[in-house]
Order: C-alpha cells, then sequence, then structure tokens
C-alpha cells in the first residue's frame, strides 16, 4: 500500500525549515525577478553568491597580491574584531581582509590574539580552529621572514 501525501509536496529534496524574515521591498522586488516563490528565489541566490567551495575554503589563507607579497585572508570571526584596533573587511562572502589601524603593531596584535585564544569564552568555542590557524601563520611568518603593512584607504559613505 503507498502512503497517501496530505498537503502540498516538498519544495526541496533536501532537509529544511520554515523561518520568518522580513525584507526590505527592494530586495522583495529582487527576488521577485529571481522567481515567484521566495523560498525557492531565496536558495537560488544564496547558491548563486555562496558556493560549497567556498564553504570548504581554508580558515586561514594567504593570498598572493604581487611577487612575494601576499595578504592574510579569514573566514568570518566575531571574537577576532574584538581585539583592539583589528576590523576584518569583507572581500567576498565568507572572507575577510584583517585590518589594523594606524599605529598598531603586529607583534601587539599577534598579542591580543593570543590572549583572545586564552580568554576565548565557551559560547564561541567553534572559533577556536580559526584562531589558532591564524595565529600558527602569523608565527611561522614571523619566525621565517618578518611581517609587513601596508595601508588600504578608507574614504567616508553616507
Amino acid at each position: 500500500m503507498v502512503k497517501k501525501m496530505v498537503g502540498r509536496p516538498p519544495k526541496f529534496s533536501e532537509p529544511s525549515r520554515p523561518v520568518t524574515v522580513t525584507l526590505p521591498e527592494r530586495v522583495l522586488a529582487k527576488l521577485q525577478q529571481v522567481g515567484s516563490d521566495r523560498g525557492i528565489a531565496i536558495t537560488q541566490a544564496v547558491d548563486a553568491l555562496v558556493s560549497d567551495s567556498d564553504l570548504q575554503r581554508p580558515l586561514v589563507e594567504i593570498v598572493r597580491v604581487c611577487d612575494g607579497q601576499g595578504l592574510i585572508v579569514v573566514g568570518f570571526s566575531k571574537a577576532l574584531s574584538r581585539i583592539p584596533g583589528i576590523q576584518l573587511v569583507e572581500i567576498s562572502p565568507l572572507r575577510y581582509l584583517i585590518s589594523m589601524q594606524s599605529g598598531n603593531s603586529v607583534d601587539t596584535f599577534e598579542l591580543g590574539l593570543i590572549d583572545l585564544i586564552d580568554h576565548l569564552p565557551a559560547h564561541e568555542a567553534s572559533e577556536i580552529p580559526l584562531l589558532l590557524k591564524l595565529r600558527e601563520t602569523l608565527k611561522l611568518i614571523r619566525l621565517k621572514q618578518g611581517v609587513t603593512k601596508a595601508e588600504i584607504l578608507f574614504v567616508p559613505i553616507p
């Protein structure tokens, strides 16, 4: 005997659940252009923006910018941005540059990172792998050839 389905057929072939979200009218209008079903439109938009390979990227990586120079790029870390003088700058979905306020040293940043790791609250334990990898990366670079700083221009926006 075949079990008869009651209600609407499932939208997705993977586990899903209902959520309530408030969105600006302009976003709703854009989602309408993607598709008439908001749930499917949101899913398609997120899949287009963030690929599965983006979620599998290293926690910390050095991205080459020119001969012999690279930038440290990290995944999102709420804890990391609590180090005084540090700001994470999103450069692509889930990828961030570490910006350091003028006058701060790399040594001070590294010490702040060590302190952060040592005193991280239990509810933020999921960030430990990223923080430890960043600490290891900074230490290796410092011991091998040293870290240099460069400046990025930040301009006010209305």
